[in-house]
């Protein structure tokens, strides 16, 4: 066995023996309050990347890992393309802190590293040594029995996703808000893997965090849980398989209006990449242009690549214009999904302008349907729900640099260049609306407005079922 201890970042070299987990100490941690950390990358970064660990030489059983009142979390899966996937579960400091890192953090990604203090445990297993855990511990039998509600909130970012995670929480609900290694299989393997290894790898990653969550004496009644991914523009190729891992699986949308949502996402840049960072980018946008961004128009969005009245050129940023169609190919993954699986089709959908409504009235009946829909409550007059509204009255991001971050303006000419990109794209999105000349958009069945009936036959049969 290899027992020399190598320090700093890097993938664990040393594979346990089967059954078992390789035992590292934690000797570095990036606290940048980003999903790339100091690198300001893209989410779904190897979690190597952003922590360091020695080598104990020493493993340990699994079992291990999901006593009653373990401190350990999944953090990351690893290396899912290649030889051999791994596993890395990282040590919380109590679980006190644990069950802070669920309901107060905003985002398990950074949050967790946030928390995490040098010389905690970090334990590797490989994929196919979590697989045979779970089967030989039955961990899976209360999914197959479907005793368990598990939904998912996906959505365009910046839309009240996060709120609504606080939401369902409060609901009773076991809400995972953008874990390490949901970021990884969205963002980083989603179109590198095939569509078993991904069902596969969302079955054991989500079954474990789960149990993991209900070592938490808080959570070990529970029987609902939920997944908030961040924007969901790669749901076309993750749709499926976290359905097929997932039989029965529920599903929600949140949106909001493409320039409040690449605005809201460029003050946040503003407030946590660095200035030379954005710049450059900008400067090599000015110079290669749209041929930057052809490769991210595909499927029914192709056309756009050579239609000459599509003003994408004309926006002033690399950032903003990755943004805007990043925010089509959300919207249009959605209704790719819901025009090819039921499921998706009948679950509920929800512009932030309804979410977040002044109207207490309205804003009530959205949120009702919502959970009722995602068979969190009973009926609208479940008490359970005035509990879920309490938290409308704080800001659901207040410990993160998205809480934090002042509105970043988007000048009128790249407001009104969003709002032409937004006119032209919508009719080749199944069933999407247009508002105001491209300043809004409607999704059918929208919960709150005109459209909240107009939806496809199928739905309506399912509704009718």
């Amino acid at each position: 066995m290899e027992r020399e201890a190598q320090p700093g970042h890097g993938l664990p070299a040393r594979r346990a023996a089967t059954g078992k987990a390789a035992l590292f100490t934690l000797v570095s941690i990036d606290k940048t309050d980003h999903p790339g950390g100091s690198q300001c990358g893209r989410p779904g970064g190897a979690a190597t990347e952003l922590l360091g660990c020695v080598d104990t030489g020493d493993d340990v059983d699994l079992a291990e890992v999901f006593a009653l009142e373990s401190r350990f979390i999944l953090y990351s899966i690893e290396d899912l393309s290649g030889v051999s996937p791994l596993l890395i579960f990282l040590e919380m400091p109590s679980i006190e802190v644990k069950e802070r890192l669920i309901r107060e953090e905003a985002f398990i990604d950074r949050g967790a590293r946030m928390v995490a203090v040098l010389g905690s445990k970090v334990l590797v297993a490989s994929l196919e040594t979590a697989e045979t855990f779970m089967k030989a511990t039955a961990l899976e039998a209360p999914i197959e029995a479907k005793e368990w509600n598990l939904s998912v909130i996906w959505n365009t970012g910046r839309c009240g996703s996060t709120l609504m995670h606080k939401a369902l929480l409060s609901a009773g609900v076991g809400s995972f808000s953008e874990p390490q290694w949901l970021d990884q299989l969205c963002f980083t393997e989603a179109e590198q893997v095939d569509a078993d290894l991904l069902r596969r790898a969302f079955r054991v990653c989500w079954l474990l965090d789960i149990h993991l969550l209900r070592a938490l004496p808080s959570f070990q009644a529970a029987t609902m849980f939920s997944l908030n991914p961040k924007t969901s523009s790669w749901l076309r190729n993750v749709g499926l398989p976290i359905s097929d891992a997932f039989p029965g699986l529920r599903h929600c949308f949140m949106y909001r209006a493409c320039d409040k949502v690449v605005e809201s996402f460029s003050s946040l840049d503003a407030a946590t990449v660095p200035e030379c960072k954005i710049q450059a980018a900008n400067e090599t946008w000015k110079q290669k242009g749209p041929s930057m961004l052809h490769p991210m128009m595909s499927g029914n969005l192709e056309p756009l690549v050579s239609n000459q009245e599509f003003p994408i050129a004309s926006i002033e940023g690399l950032g903003v214009a990755r943004r805007v169609l990043s925010w089509l190919h959300c919207l249009n993954g959605w209704r790719t999904m819901q025009d090819s699986s039921e499921d998706f089709a009948k679950a509920p959908v929800v512009r932030m302008d309804e979410f977040v409504t002044k109207d207490l009235v309205k804003r009530e009946a959205v949120l009702a349907e919502i959970l009722v829909r995602l068979g969190v409550c009973e009926s609208p007059s479940d008490p359970r729900i005035q509990a879920a509204l309490e938290v409308f009255n704080e800001n659901s991001q207040k410990n993160s640099a998205m809480g934090g971050a002042k509105k970043g303006g988007l000048s009128d000419k790249c407001r009104s260049s969003i709002f032409q990109c937004i006119k032209i794209a919508a009719p080749l999105m199944s069933g999407v609306e247009v508002e105001g000349e491209g300043s809004n958009a409607i999704l059918p069945g929208s919960l709150g407005t005109c459209a909240a009936e107009a939806v496809q036959p199928s739905l309506k049969k399912v509704r009718s079922d």
